[in-house]
């Protein structure tokens, strides 16, 4: 009984810690009307057109909900060269966030940018990055870009936090293991007194 209560107190506390170290956010996001297409491409950092192939959900480095979204790179305009780059965006929920959805092909303005954290090539709603369905009139203003010079094949975004998890657990299972078993050396003492 003692021994199951012992495991009990140890995974409350463990899970109490975690929720301390990793506590949830709120933020709002007020966008201005967006500028038109060729101030937005002068104010962009890269400007392209891709297709979503992966999508990670993340935190960044102050805490913050996070997405990476990984492209598929069709045409540049400014700012790419490798066939496949990565964005950062929010979470969405007024953090000003980009609904990137997997499989679809947008239209991108990223900006580096540390809203998110790290400085990175970052996506958010106030910019006019579309769909590609609606982005007909800035693909018109634009003209045609070029195709990315560079090809290259980026890791998975996933393979962190697999990593992470099994280091966790790795880490959960050892110390219930010492804990337990230095209980018992003690118990197994105090039956021999």
């Amino acid at each position: 009984m003692k021994r199951r209560f012992g495991f009990v107190a140890l995974y409350i506390f463990v899970f109490s810690t975690a929720m301390t170290f990793f506590p949830s956010y709120g933020e709002a996001c007020s966008c201005a009307k967006p500028p038109d297409v060729k101030e937005e491409f002068s104010l962009s950092k890269a400007v392209f057109r891709g297709k979503v192939t992966e999508i990670d959900e993340k935190k960044s480095v102050s805490g913050f909900p996070t997405k990476s979204v990984r492209f598929e790179v069709n045409e540049t305009w400014k700012g790419v060269s490798q066939s496949q780059v990565n964005v950062t965006t929010g979470n969405g929920g007024g953090d000003c966030g980009y609904e990137f959805r997997k499989g679809q092909e947008y239209l991108v303005y990223a900006n580096d940018s540390d809203m998110y954290g790290s400085s990175e090539q970052t996506v958010i709603i106030c910019s006019r990055t579309k769909e590609i369905s609606t982005a007909q009139e800035d693909l018109a203003i634009l003209g045609e870009g070029q195709t990315p010079t560079e090809k290259v094949k980026l890791k998975s975004m996933g393979q962190g936090k697999v990593l992470f998890v099994l280091t966790a657990v790795a880490l959960f299972t050892f110390f219930s293991r010492f804990y337990f078993m230095k209980k018992s050396k003690k118990q197994n003492g105090e039956e021999k007194n």
